[in-house]
């Protein structure tokens, strides 16, 4: 099972969440969930501290040291969600770091440019960056960091 596929599943397990999550669609609302170790929250993406609402709900990261993200724009369905990421927690219940290349806010604009502008090596790093998992990810980071480094124009 793919880390989306699990993701999804884990946010399926909490039909009332589903529900919520719905609701705030229909009414406008831009919504993110975070899933913890057996406990899940929403929120608008007003509140956009992933930080601050994983301490505020007291949530637990997974056995892997994960939380699962789910991101819903305005005017989507419940079944449609525009983000599905994990994000690594470097102290427990406390800071969030970004995992993935969808919400690394270090690297995600470089990435995207380099997605589209760049050389084919930074283009294929690039979409590695993107469909990587957890684990693949954090292989990636440093090597993108160092490539920013090299690559600035693809600021």
């Amino acid at each position: 099972m793919s880390f989306y596929d699990r993701v999804v599943t884990d946010f399926n397990n909490y039909p009332a969440l589903v529900g919520k999550v719905a609701e705030l669609l229909a009414k406008g609302d831009y919504v993110c969930v975070l899933l913890g170790d057996r406990v899940a929250v929403a929120t608008t993406w007003e509140d956009s501290d992933i930080g601050a609402i994983a301490k505020k709900a007291h949530l637990d990261p997974k056995e892997d040291g994960s939380l699962g993200f789910h991101g819903w724009t305005a005017g989507t369905t419940v079944d449609n969600p525009v983000v599905v990421a994990t994000l690594a927690v470097i102290a427990q219940g406390a800071d969030v770091e970004p995992h993935s290349a969808s919400t690394d806010n270090e690297l995600r604009d470089w990435l995207a440019s380099a997605a589209e502008h760049g050389t084919s090596f930074l283009r294929a790093i690039a979409e590695a960056a993107f469909v990587s998992d957890l684990k693949h990810y954090r292989l990636l980071r440093p090597v993108l960091l160092n490539l920013k480094k090299m690559y600035p124009e693809n600021s």
